[in-house]
């Protein structure tokens, strides 16, 4: 990745909403910045936000010095935590993608520090694993980097609903259950490499991929309710359209330091009524450099659902625009691996001609997503 067009996305500064923690209406600053935020994801989906700088906050150096001591570690060091829980510890090369192309990263999975192992179907919140060799300090980074996105998803959250007048009830109930959301959200570090570094050997249970068939991530839109992103270098590329087609123009957004890109995600597009754009996106490696990145997945409450009532369930009242848009989206679509298709996708979701939809009787959101990041799981590499 030589040449590129650029998307120029807004700045925001959220430093003063996250040093007054009041939820007081009248508060301008508040108001003035969630039109800013709504401005942003109405138009693009997407904006960078700086939050603020000192020791209370997370600075790329802190991050990226973590992340470089977590993917130094000895393979069999990272390897150990591969399987140790859903959606905690390491994610090898080649080991998920939400498409046909393989993706050529390595990963490690966290969530809130807090988290314990609980019974009542909910997968989503479990114990870190982290590798023993890892040390503390960059386990209390991490930990952090996670407690201080939420705050940041969070606070940009609350922003926009004053911004839409708190007429979204469904908005204003994740803002009331920041726990909960924090609890069940996901921080993600994934290091991706030239493509000529996936491993192509006649080992068994592994078939040679063309190079053709590589990325970094596939294009895709995101499931939750924010994405918050941290990277040093660019390789994110956002979407001209909502679906990709001949007339698709990839942007690539150029990080701006101890900044975060934020996405807007389908579900708070779903629950906006398709106001908010959740963006295609995908990443791109560099042909000679490896790049690193921080992903936090803000998520509403386990047993949210969408709503009943919702205006997307009578498509007449939606834009044709709209509706394209909600119906493009990667929380509709089966992302099994092809070499998985129609095998049992689990009681609780519907599979019609290849597209997952929700069946709103009997799947909270929380379930759904397990299912869902259960589907770019892969296999066969």
């Amino acid at each position: 990745m030589t040449e590129f067009e650029t998307v120029d996305l807004p700045v925001i500064n959220l430093h003063v909403l996250l040093t007054d923690s009041s939820d007081n209406s009248n508060n301008q600053d508040l108001i003035d910045i969630g039109k800013q935020i709504l401005l942003a994801l109405e138009s693009v989906g997407a904006f960078q936000c700086f939050a603020g700088s000192g020791d209370s906050t997370l600075t790329d150096v802190q991050l990226f010095g973590a992340a470089d001591g977590l993917f130094s570690l000895d393979e069999s060091a990272k390897q150990a935590t591969a399987n140790a829980a859903f959606l905690r510890g390491y994610i090898g090369m080649g080991r998920e993608s939400g498409g046909a192309a393989v993706e050529v990263k390595e990963g490690f999975s966290w969530g809130s520090h807090s988290n314990k192992q609980i019974n009542n179907g909910n997968k989503l919140q479990y114990s870190n694993v982290f590798p023993s060799a890892f040390s503390s300090k960059h386990v209390s980074i991490l930990e952090e980097a996670h407690s201080f996105s939420a705050r940041v998803a969070q606070t940009i959250l609350r922003a926009l609903s004053y911004a839409l007048l708190n007429e979204n009830s469904a908005i204003a109930a994740c803002c009331a259950a920041p726990n909960e959301s924090e609890a069940i959200s996901l921080s993600r570090l994934f290091r991706y490499y030239p493509y000529a570094q996936f491993p192509n050997n006649s080992q068994k249970n592994q078939r040679v991929v063309p190079h053709k068939d590589r990325i970094g991530s596939s294009h895709h839109t995101d499931w939750g309710l924010l994405t918050l992103i941290r990277s040093l270098e660019p390789g994110l590329q956002i979407a001209s359209t909502s679906a990709v087609s001949e007339t698709t123009v990839w942007r690539t957004v150029v990080p701006r330091k101890d900044c975060f890109i934020v996405n807007g995600g389908d579900y708070l597009s779903i629950i906006t009524n398709g106001v908010v754009r959740s963006p295609l996106h995908r990443v791109v490696n560099s042909d000679s450099r490896v790049r690193t990145s921080f992903v936090f997945f803000y998520y509403p409450p386990f047993n949210t659902t969408v709503p009943r009532d919702f205006k997307f369930l009578q498509s007449d009242q939606l834009s044709e625009e709209a509706f394209d848009r909600l119906n493009s989206l990667s929380l509709f679509k089966d992302q099994r691996d092809v070499a998985f298709k129609g095998k049992a996708n689990g009681t609780n979701i519907i599979v019609e001609n290849g597209d997952v939809l929700f069946d709103l009787k009997k799947v909270s959101f929380g379930q759904y997503i397990c299912s869902k990041w259960e589907s770019v799981a892969r296999f066969n590499y």
